[in-house]
């Protein structure tokens, strides 16, 4: 109840409060500053000087005069706009006290043609501005440095950050997709955008949440929002083509290579990129270093683990004709990587019965193959009707290798269990998809009908062998039995997938519209894993049906929703409703049996959006859904299944429910170029699905998903983003504290364990770019995690840790540059581990620029200067803490050279 008072006057008193003071009038003349001739039709718009709200516009007259009425009392910027002229602002202060008129007299705009340079007038109103959900940021606004890419020019904008790897945050959101004039470029992959286009191409950076296609075409909130950025070209830029090459060789055998070519033609766009290197780059985010096999499922990316070799390529088109009714867009991706790792995995576990310690220590070698094509083709027919065919594939094959030994251990440190496993596998992984949309607006505005066709189709297949050997020792320590497993292993999984969903809009009044949708969906799923056994000959051909299973799966959603939409100038509201039912059937085919089960749908939605003015936004979310059990909940698979871990069914599994209510409040300040974000989240799942969890004295666990009826899990996230530009010192700072609350239950050896989990983050981030003489980037930040648990009360796993990761580029000459910059990390010791962590990661380069536009970059670099790279992680909860060491890329030099080159076909006026 206090969370939700709370909140209501919290959004009470970001409302705008009218004034009941007398106001006054401003009016004057606007006139051509040389030939004193009077200007018509000029936009005049009056700011409030501290958060640059709008607060009143209006156009000058014929004769170049205007009057704005009701002006309160207060400092204002009234900014003076015409095409062919220089901008102009004018600070005043309102005392309506001694005036009831202000007389602004003349004022004369200078015409762009005329301005001489020591009298250009800078406008910063201009550099940011919001249209609807947009941000929109005039790219040479901001300084970058000559040859520079998209990523640095990021770096300087108010609201995003980017860390070492080129993780993209704006707005406090994670960066999913960056478009360039609107189109997808390379797929969802931002690196190959941010770091191999140019900066100085950008005219506009464009940041908003893009919506589902159903979402955008309807205006039915589907809840799916990714924080997205377009890159708007300059039309001087849209003709000609350009690209990068780096090459280098290091000490170690260290090598990378890596080459981008790109030719634009209007309308019309090709690219093509090959990469290769051992040092971990790829020329592909994290969300695309294509999976290594590293287990049985072949899922695991790679995250700094190990030594990788990658290479890859890839080639992407996109064009428009018939006036751009039509376009199509396609891309492809090769990949061949293989990973060597080493890794050792520390846990402490803690139970109701006292403390149990584990240690791992693995290697692994694994090599990927994969090819991916997605093709995209649009036809707008018409004014009223279009149509979007999507289809993708991905053609993978892997081979995983790994060897891994394990002890678990007692609080005393007796030792309970040993293994030893070896493992090998061959495996293969398809996906294709295919989307057909149609949508289609009537004469009546506001009326549509839109149909959307999903297909989907994957299959895995894997062969292998495993082998483990398990030692179990009795409560005093002593040997008690040697348990082996030998197994020939087969793993043949299918899916198949589709789905239609209808949406029709009809408005009811000029405010308010209707949305009627329905959702049919099948999916089937065959799973047939086996595991044989030797025979007396030695050939694997003995099923093992404990651990082997085949399961065939269906599930039928039929789901039906009705929602609400108001919208007037400032206030958008939409309130809706999902039903439906999902029939899931699902035959054991190895015992014969068949498991029935029918689960409601029930999806209630709402979002409030009010627009106090272009610069100041608050939005409040709320959704609603059951969750149902999963199959593999319902159903565990057995083929999986150790001797150290079990895993039982449970067909009786309720679904959950889970209401989450977000709130956001955002707001520019134009004129002292800042940025104000609130974001507060509430999420609560009641009756959680959760893993019961009997741990043995033997150091063996059986776990079996359940209910916890009566119980909730909440979680809860408040964050502040403050960003500015320090004018004084020509700088863009950003400051980001975060809390972050969780509670959660869960069942160990029929105790009921209640986690409480309460992190504080701080964030704080500085760039400072003088363009030809230096640029530097410093991003730190503190955090303090606090775990409180029910059962072993006793135990602190608290820690505070800090990073700071410094940067710097320096121009000792025009030519000479000297890049450095470093990362450390610091992490407290705990109750389970008696000493800090501390890392301290350092690089740099030295390079000259060679030829006439400076293209040509030789450059000496040093890896990890002061060999400190320790492969290091650390995880602390109220139920266990998990340290893991790992084989990582340390110290090695490089030389290399970095050639960009480009040529632009100029405008014909």
């Amino acid at each position: 109840m206090f969370k939700c008072s709370f909140l209501i006057l919290v959004f009470l008193y970001l409302l705008p409060h009218n004034s009941v003071a007398q106001k006054i009038s401003l009016k004057g003349i606007v006139v051509d500053s040389t030939g004193n001739m009077r200007l018509n039709n000029v936009s005049i718009v009056v700011l409030q000087a501290n958060d640059s709200f709008i607060v009143a516009d209006t156009r000058s007259a014929s004769d170049g005069s205007f009057i704005i009425n009701n002006i309160s009392n207060g400092l204002y910027v009234v900014l003076f706009t015409c095409p062919g002229y220089a901008d102009f602002s004018k600070k005043i202060e309102v005392d309506v006290i001694t005036k009831k008129t202000l007389n602004l007299n003349t004022i004369g705009l200078l015409a762009k043609a005329i301005l001489l340079k020591e009298v250009v007038i800078k406008s910063q109103v201009s550099a940011i501005k919001i249209k609807g959900d947009t941000t929109e940021f005039k790219a040479d606004s901001f300084k970058v440095q000559a040859n520079a890419s998209v990523e640095e020019l990021l770096k300087q904008l108010p609201s995003i950050q980017i860390d070492q790897s080129g993780n993209i945050t704006a707005q406090g959101r994670r960066v999913k997709t960056v478009l360039v004039d609107g189109e997808e470029f390379f797929g969802n992959d931002p690196l190959l955008v941010t770091r191999n286009l140019r900066a100085d191409m950008i005219n506009k950076v464009q940041i908003y949440d893009k919506k589902s296609d159903e979402a955008a075409f309807t205006g039915i909130n589907d809840g799916v929002k990714n924080k997205t950025i377009n890159l708007k070209l300059k039309e001087d830029k849209k003709r000609g083509y350009f690209g990068k090459v780096n090459a280098g060789v290091g000490t170690e055998k260290f090598y990378n290579a890596q080459g981008m070519f790109n030719l634009f033609q209007d309308k019309r766009k090709l690219a093509a990129f090959l990469t290769t290197s051992n040092i971990g780059l790829s020329g592909l985010a994290k969300d695309d270093k294509d999976r290594f096999g590293s287990d049985e499922s072949g899922d695991g990316n790679y995250d700094g683990k190990g030594i990788p070799k990658i290479t890859s390529g890839g080639a992407h088109f996109d064009d428009k004709w018939d006036d751009i009714q039509q376009s199509i867009n396609g891309n492809v991706k090769l990949n061949y990587s293989s990973l060597d790792e080493a890794n050792t995995n520390f846990i402490e576990n803690n139970l109701p019965t006292g403390i149990q310690r584990s240690e791992k220590f693995s290697t692994s070698q694994n090599t990927l193959f994969k090819n991916q094509y997605n093709f995209t083709y649009i036809n707008k027919y018409n004014s009223t009707s279009t149509l979007k065919i999507y289809t993708d594939a991905s053609l993978e094959n892997s081979t995983s290798r790994d060897t891994s030994n394990y002890n678990n251990r007692a609080g005393d440190n007796i030792l309970l269990l040993k293994n030893n496993t070896n493992r090998s596998f061959k495996n293969t992984y398809n996906v294709f998809n295919l989307n057909i949309d149609w949508q289609k607006k009537f004469k009546k505005d506001g009326r549509t009908f839109s149909s959307y066709l999903k297909g989907n189709y994957s299959n895995y297949d894997a062969k292998g062998n495993s082998f483990s050997e398990n030692t179990f020792f009795s409560g005093s320590g002593t040997m008690d039995s040697v348990k082996t497993l030998d197994f020939r292993k087969t793993d043949e999984r299918s899916n198949k997938n589709i789905s239609l969903t209808m949406i029709y809009t009809e408005p009811l009044s000029k405010r308010l519209s209707m949305a009627l949708n329905y959702n049919w969906s099948n999916i089937n799923n065959n799973d047939n894993r086996s595991s044989l056994n030797k025979d007396s000959s030695g050939q694997y051909n003995q099923l093992d049906t404990v651990f082997s299973n085949h399961f065939e799966a269906n599930q039928m959603i039929n789901k039906f929703g009705a929602s609400f939409n108001y919208n007037n100038k400032n206030l958008i509201a939409k309130i809706g409703n999902n039903w439906g039912l999902v029939r899931f059937r699902m035959t054991d085919v190895y015992d014969d049996a068949l498991l029935k089960r029918t689960f409601t749908i029930w999806e209630p939605n709402a979002t409030f959006t009010y627009k106090f003015s272009d610069f100041k936004i608050i939005e409040l979310n709320y959704n609603g859904n059951t969750n149902q059990p999963t199959r593999n909940q319902l159903q565990p698979s057995r083929y999986n299944n150790d001797l150290l871990n079990t895993y039982l069914p449970n067909s009786d599994i309720q679904t959950s429910f889970t209401n989450n209510i977000n709130l956001v409040f955002s707001k520019y300040m134009t004129i002292s170029e800042s940025y104000l974000s609130l974001t507060a989240n509430y999420t609560l799942t009641s009756d959680p699905i959760t893993a019961i969890v009997q741990a043995n004295p033997s150091g063996t666990y059986t776990y079996q998903y359940e209910n916890l009826f009566d119980h909730s899990n909440k979680d809860y996230t408040l964050s502040i983003l403050y960003s500015r530009k320090l004018k004084s010192i020509n700088a863009q700072i950003y400051g980001l504290s975060s809390i972050t609350n969780s509670n959660s239950f869960s069942m160990v050896n029929n105790d009921l364990n209640k986690l409480n989990n309460n992190s504080y983050n701080f964030q704080f981030g500085l760039n400072k770019t003088i363009p030809a003489k230096y640029s530097l980037n410093l991003v730190n930040s503190i955090g303090y995690n606090m775990n409180r648990f029910s059962i072993q009360k006793e135990l602190n796993n608290n820690y505070l840790n800090f990073t700071i990761n410094p940067s710097a580029d320096i121009f000792i000459t025009k030519e000479i540059q000297l890049h450095t910059d470093g990362n450390y990390v610091w992490q407290q010791k705990t109750q389970a581990f008696d000493k800090n962590f501390e890392r301290f990661v350092w690089n740099a380069w030295l390079g000259k620029t060679f030829l006439k536009k400076e293209q040509l970059l030789i450059k000496i670099a040093c890896n990890d200067i002061l060999n400190k790279n320790i492969g290091f992680s650390r995880i602390a909860t109220g139920s266990y803490v998990s340290q893991n060491t790992y084989k990582t890329i340390q110290r090695f030099f490089m030389l290399s050279a970095v050639w960009n080159f480009n040529h632009f076909n100029s405008i014909k006026q």
